[in-house]
C-alpha cells in the first residue's frame, strides 16, 4: 500500500521529541503517558491515556484508548518546508453573483501574499473547461500573479474534475519529498462537465495522495455537493471548509495558508497492538485497518497549535488485583519535515488493577469518555444523513434520538458536562427536524457535514 491510504487517507509517520532517532524507547506507563510539558523550543509531543486508567479486578473490562499529538504554538517556522501550492478556483457563471468571485480572489491574493521565495504557486481556473492562468513557479513575482488573479471573470459551467486534475499536473512540476504539495479548491456548484460522480472524484483523491499530493476544499453556498468535497478531502488528506457567505472566503483562505506554513509533522501512522489476552473492538472514528489484535489509524498533518487524537476500543481479559497489567503497545511512525527523516516512537500499554469499585470510578478519565461519545455521535449523524438522503426519515430520526439519549447519559457520567448536554439537545432537535421537514435543509445538511467531519476526525 506504500504511503497511499484507501478510504480514510484521512498515513505514514510521527515525531520524536525525546530519545535517540531510530531507537525504540518503551516507557513503563500505568494508565496513561503524557510527555513532558511543551517548552518554547519543542515542536510537539505524543500522549496516550484511557477512560479507565484503573480497571476492575476479576472481570473482563472494555477500555477506550486515546492516542494523540499536541503541538506548540501556531507561529510560522523559519525552517518550515516549502509549499508547492496550486490554487484551483471555480469561475463558473454561478460565481458571478453576491460578490462570490471577488471575495474568492481576495482570499487567493491573501494566500499568495503569505508565500515566501522558496514556495511554488500556480493558479488554475475552471468553468466549462479548466486552464492554467499562472504556471507553477517560485513565488518571486507576486505582483504578476496577483494581476492574473484580478483578471478572473465568471462564466460557463463546472468542470470540477478537470480543474483538480490540471491543478495536480501543475503540482507535479515541482512535487518532491522536499516540499508539501497541496491543492486549495474552491467551488460553489455541482460538477456538470466531465467526470462528476462521487466515486470518480474520490478515486482521483486517492491517486493524488499516492503521489504525495493533498486537496483542501472550500464549499460555498447551498448548491455544491458536500459529500463529494468532504470525500475528496478525506481521501486525499486535506482540510474541508464550508461557508454560506462569500464574505468569509478571505478568512478561510487565510486560515488554510496559516495552517500550511506551520506543519510540524506529517503522514503520522498510529498502530495499536493488543497482547496478553486483550483484543481489539475497533476504532471510534477513522481507521485504515482493523484486525483482532491490531488497529491502524492516521493523522495526515499536525499543524502548529494542534491537538489531534484517535480513539481505539479494546477488551481486556479478566485479571487479578495487582500493581499493573500490560496488554499491548503503540507504534507511531511519522515524517519530520524539518529533519527530513522518518521517525518512530513506541509505547507500552498498562493499566492498574483494583478490586475496589469506588477507586475505579474515581480514577475514570472524563475527558476521554467525553471525546468518545462526541465522536460516536458524529458517526450516528453521518448514518442518519445517509438515510435521510434515501428518504428513510423515520430511521434517520430514530438514530438521532438514540444518539441524543447516549449523549445525555454520558453527560451525567461526566459530572453533568455542559458540552455533552449541548450536543445531546442539538441532536434531538435534528431528529425532530428530519421528520418535520422530511429531511434536512440544504444549509443544515452542509453545516452538519462540516461539524460531523470535525467531530469524527478530532480536529
Amino acid at each position: 500500500m506504500g504511503r497511499k491510504i484507501a478510504l480514510f487517507l484521512s498515513i505514514a509517520s510521527f515525531s520524536m521529541l525525546i530519545g535517540l532517532i531510530g531507537i525504540f524507547f518503551v516507557p513503563q506507563t500505568h494508565g496513561s503517558y503524557v510527555g513532558p510539558e511543551l517548552r518554547a523550543t519543542d515542536d510537539f509531543l505524543f500522549y496516550h491515556d484511557f477512560d479507565k486508567p484503573v480497571i476492575q479486578a476479576n472481570t473482563e473490562n472494555q477500555l477506550i484508548l486515546r492516542v494523540g499529538a499536541r503541538s506548540a504554538n501556531s507561529l510560522e517556522r523559519s525552517d518550515r518546508m516549502p509549499l508547492n501550492l496550486a490554487i484551483v478556483l471555480d469561475k463558473s457563471g454561478s460565481m458571478g453573483g453576491q460578490a462570490k468571485l471577488e471575495n474568492a480572489k481576495l482570499g487567493a491574493i491573501e494566500m499568495v501574499s503569505r508565500l515566501n521565495e522558496n514556495d511554488v504557486v500556480s493558479l488554475v481556473v475552471f468553468d466549462s473547461r479548466a486552464r492554467v492562468l499562472v504556471h507553477a513557479q517560485k513565488a518571486r513575482h507576486k505582483e504578476h500573479i496577483i494581476r492574473k488573479i484580478h483578471s478572473v471573470r465568471a462564466y460557463g459551467s463546472t468542470a470540477l474534475y478537470s480543474g483538480i486534475e490540471l491543478g495536480s499536473r501543475q503540482l507535479s512540476r515541482y512535487a518532491s519529498s522536499d516540499n508539501i504539495s497541496r491543492i486549495v479548491l474552491l467551488s460553489d456548484g455541482l460538477a456538470n462537465v466531465g467526470p462528476q460522480t462521487n466515486a470518480e472524484i474520490f478515486q482521483l483523491g486517492e491517486r493524488l495522495i499516492g503521489r504525495g499530493m493533498h486537496v483542501s476544499a472550500i464549499g460555498l453556498g447551498l448548491d455544491f455537493n458536500e459529500q463529494l468535497l468532504t470525500g475528496l478531502t478525506v481521501n486525499s488528506g486535506g482540510n474541508y471548509y464550508y461557508t454560506n457567505s462569500s464574505d468569509d472566503l478571505p478568512d478561510i483562505f487565510r486560515r488554510e495558508i496559516d495552517r500550511s506554513v506551520t506543519i510540524v509533522a506529517r503522514d503520522i501512522r498510529i498502530r495499536v497492538y493488543a497482547d496478553n489476552g486483550a483484543r481489539m473492538l475497533g476504532a471510534i472514528g477513522p481507521a485504515n485497518r482493523e484486525e483482532e489484535l491490531m488497529v491502524e489509524t492516521w493523522i495526515p498533518f499536525l499543524y502548529g497549535g494542534d491537538d489531534q487524537y484517535r480513539l481505539v476500543e479494546l477488551a481486556v481479559p479478566r485479571v487479578y488485583e495487582g500493581d499493573s497489567f500490560y496488554f499491548g503497545h503503540i507504534v507511531i511512525e511519522y515524517f519530520d519535515p524539518v529533519d527530513q527523516e522518518d521517525k518512530v516512537r513506541q509505547y507500552s500499554l498498562r493499566v492498574d488493577v483494583s478490586d475496589n469499585p469506588r477507586l475505579v470510578r474515581q480514577r475514570m478519565n472524563k475527558d476521554v469518555i467525553k471525546d468518545a461519545y462526541i465522536r460516536r455521535s458524529a458517526e450516528y449523524k453521518e448514518k442518519a444523513m445517509r438515510l435521510a438522503r434515501q428518504g428513510n426519515y423515520q430511521a434517520a430520526s430514530r438514530i438521532l434520538i438514540d444518539s441524543s439519549n447516549e449523549l445525555e447519559n454520558a453527560a451525567v457520567l461526566c459530572d453533568n458536562d455542559k458540552d455533552l448536554y449541548r450536543v445531546s439537545e442539538k441532536t434531538r432537535v435534528l431528529s425532530d427536524d428530519v421528520i418535520r421537514r422530511r429531511g434536512f435543509s440544504k444549509r443544515m445538511m452542509k453545516s452538519e457535514v462540516l461539524n460531523s467531519n470535525m467531530e469524527f476526525w478530532g480536529n
